[in-house]
């Protein structure tokens, strides 16, 4: 159920670039996205190309709601959204970020963020 509950925020706050998420809405929905995309894709090169047409769309339909969960999960941090293109940097970029997002949080100084 926690997971559920974790994409109803995931796609009600869709276009949410303002505000923050702490880890416990970030990870479930990142790892899950995850997963799912890689079993599409090994799916797609060993059983059949249909997968390939599915994780296409399920790309497009997540690319959206998943990169302004990022820029919250920075702001939680104290990071400004901009750091987001740090995944345009082959591999260091990305396990930057995770490292970022796997900080803990502060909920309580969330003007500081949006200032």
């Amino acid at each position: 159920m926690f997971i559920l509950e974790s994409y109803i925020k995931f796609f009600t706050r869709i276009l949410d670039v303002m505000g923050v998420s702490d880890r416990k809405e970030f990870w479930p929905v990142f790892l899950t996205n995850s997963i799912i995309m890689t079993l599409l894709q090994v799916m797609s090169s060993q059983v059949s190309e249909v997968f390939g047409l599915i994780s296409y769309v399920f790309g497009a339909i997540i690319i959206v709601p998943t990169i302004t969960l990022g820029i919250r999960r920075l702001h939680d941090i104290h990071k400004s959204g901009w750091n987001m293109l740090l995944h345009l940097i082959p591999v260091f970029g990305t396990i930057y970020l995770i490292a970022l997002w796997a900080q803990p949080g502060d909920l309580s100084n969330v003007d500081k963020t949006l200032n």
